[in-house]
């Protein structure tokens, strides 16, 4: 799946759908009319009015954040078959590719931790080719299962 940013921030009727927490984020880093890959989709009542795209923070900043779905067109309709479904909480549904489930993924991403690094570069690889090669890689042969 991959979308295109059409905004970087909310506008009045989507602010009304936030907690005061979520308003304190910055998508500043995102860029008008650029295609970003969707590592995953998160359902839940306390993100963005109920879903937001798990997307690559800025070009290249190989981390990724949850940004409200309103701020993207769907460009590529076609969810990776790498997704998982998990409940995640009481409130929160999560379809992500089986790495962001593991314990402290996302902060070691973040941190730059060199194996959750090496994980997400081979991950976004796959992802960003997923539909767009037939002879596309796969999954158990590029991360080593």
């Amino acid at each position: 799946m991959k979308v295109k940013c059409i905004a970087t921030s909310l506008n009045e009727e989507q602010i009304k759908l936030c907690t005061e927490r979520q308003l304190g984020h910055s998508w500043c880093s995102l860029v008008v009319g650029e295609i970003y890959p969707v590592f995953g989709l998160t359902a839940s009542p306390h993100y963005y009015g109920g879903l937001s795209y798990e997307v690559e923070h800025g070009l290249g900043a190989e981390y990724i954040v949850g940004v409200p779905f309103c701020l993207f067109e769907i460009v590529d309709d076609r969810p990776s078959k790498y997704w998982k479904a998990k409940r995640i909480s009481e409130t929160t549904l999560a379809l992500w590719p089986e790495e962001f489930y593991a314990e402290y993924f996302h902060d070691d991403l973040s941190n730059h931790f060199p194996e959750a690094l090496e994980n997400f570069r081979k991950l976004k690889k796959i992802l960003e080719s997923e539909h767009s090669d037939p002879g596309e890689p796969k999954w158990d042969e590029d991360l080593g299962a």
